[in-house]
């Protein structure tokens, strides 16, 4: 029988056991990527985004401030580093990273004065256009992954 430690709280544990999945789906990575990788509906996804290449700012009607920073090009950063991350939970912290890095430039664009909250109307946008113009190369196997 496991004797656990006095010390050692739930939360411990969770902690421990998130560092053990990734630590082994790292080691598992290949293996179980290429369990759930739907390759068909990747190559469908990206060739779908190509088709929206021609996509600019004002199409989504992005306010133009939000365009000269330089943190939009962290954002497609951080979109694209989640190809090269193999545990599931780096994945979703690089989207997380993504959201609060928009999230944080539209406040930082948006004068205080103006009274308008940050809502869904300022935030898709910029996210859909960072994705667009990231192209994850497998973002339907990355959500199942993650999933």
């Amino acid at each position: 029988m496991l004797q656990r430690f006095p010390y050692e709280s739930s939360e411990n544990r969770a902690i421990n056991n998130e560092e053990i999945e990734s630590i082994v789906m790292r080691a598992m990575f290949e293996k179980a990527y290429d369990l759930i990788a739907e390759t068909q509906k990747d190559e469908e996804m990206t060739y779908r985004m190509n088709l929206f290449d021609f996509i600019q700012p004002e199409h989504l009607e992005i306010d133009s401030s939000l365009l000269n920073s330089e943190n939009l090009a962290k954002v497609q950063t951080q979109v694209s580093k989640i190809n090269s991350l193999k545990a599931p939970k780096d994945k979703l912290i690089a989207i997380v990273n993504s959201c609060k890095l928009i999230s944080a430039l539209i406040k930082m664009e948006q004068p205080e004065e103006s009274g308008k909250e940050l809502g869904a109307d300022e935030f898709l946008p910029v996210l859909i256009y960072c994705i667009l113009k990231a192209k994850p190369k497998s973002p339907i196997s990355d959500i199942i992954y993650i999933k």
